[in-house]
């Protein structure tokens, strides 16, 4: 298959084609990509599938993101010719040798993603187990829970067949205004770019009547001792910026991630993100503050004896004055 690398604007690309292989997106991977980003460092392309009029994300969703969140314009992809289904069968072998190392329940979606299709699931375990990058053993467990699920779930008529059950996760950037939806299979309809129209989890069958039926999947395969989440997930260290208003009301905030012992790479990634009028106006107000401090230390050693602790005549600093302490 012929691969073409090019760059592509991010609004380009549809991520909203089931083709993430993740079960969830990793905060702390964004914001270190970010980073990355903001430094100047080239990230691998990601991989797209071009269908002759859209592109499909099959490879790359953390930089993705991370693109996003530096508001980068465009992205470095790899381009291969092929539909949507090419992209996600491309993507559920994806990470299996780079990027974050795939979790089991990212294996497991990878699987049933194959095991759950129409086309795909007459694939030996061989095969299937190929695709995904997992062992064979893998394979056969996740069809056997399959296989035992429907039956224990196959109504004796087909008059109250089960209900379509969500499985929907969200990835919230910094401000709250962008998320992405994942779900683990969808029979509904595709969202829109925007991820409006939601797909829901669903898997319809052929019972053993002869008649068509319809099944929820989210657990199978999966203990009584799981749990999934319902929140967004945020870097445990991740900065949360704290509300701050004026006199007009609240101030917007970004919270950004910034090398602790390379000021210089510090200063140009402020720049990168805010610009140079904005910087500027810092700058001024941090010499603002500094010299206030230089001032405020000077009129402090002029009330202290030299020479002398006595604590009669030690001061502090506070809130602008120099004050006694008690």
């Amino acid at each position: 298959m012929t691969t073409k690398t090019q760059t592509l604007k991010i609004d380009q690309i549809r991520i909203d084609g089931g083709t993430q292989p993740r079960v969830a997106i990793d905060e702390d991977v964004v914001v270190e990509y970010a980073d990355l980003y903001v430094e100047g460092v080239d990230l691998p392309p990601v991989t797209v599938f071009h269908d002759g009029s859209t592109y499909w994300l099959a490879d790359g969703f953390h930089r993705y993101w991370a693109s996003k969140q530096t508001e980068r314009e465009a992205i470095a992809v790899d381009v291969q010719q092929g539909t949507r289904r090419d992209a996600i069968l491309y993507s559920v072998g994806a990470n299996a040798t780079h990027g974050l190392r795939r979790s089991n329940a990212d294996k497991r979606k990878a699987v049933l993603t194959m095991l759950q299709d129409d086309e795909w699931s007459q694939y030996s375990d061989h095969e299937i187990a190929r695709q995904c990058n997992v062992t064979q053993p893998t394979v056969g467990r996740h069809r056997a829970s399959l296989k035992q699920f429907i039956s224990e779930n196959t109504p004796a008529t087909d008059q109250t067949a089960p209900q379509p059950e969500s499985s929907l996760k969200q990835f919230i950037s910094e401000d709250g205004s962008k998320s992405t939806q994942i779900a683990e299979k969808s029979t509904s309809k595709l969202p829109q770019n925007d991820g409006s129209s939601l797909p829901s989890q669903q898997r319809t069958y052929k019972t053993k009547h002869g008649t068509v039926s319809s099944m929820k999947t989210g657990k199978i395969g999966r203990t009584s001792k799981s749990k999934t989440s319902k929140t967004p997930r945020f870097g445990k260290n991740a900065y949360r910026p704290k509300a701050c208003h004026s006199e007009d009301g609240p101030v917007p905030m970004r919270a950004i991630s910034l090398p602790l012992k390379n000021p210089i790479q510090a200063a140009r990634s402020m720049i990168s993100i805010y610009g140079d009028d904005y910087m500027r106006q810092v700058a001024t107000e941090l010499n603002r503050i500094f010299q206030s401090q230089k001032g405020l230390s000077n009129d402090c050693t002029a009330h202290e004896p030299h020479g002398t602790a006595d604590s009669d005549h030690l001061h502090e600093r506070h809130t602008g004055h120099c004050q006694p302490v008690a």
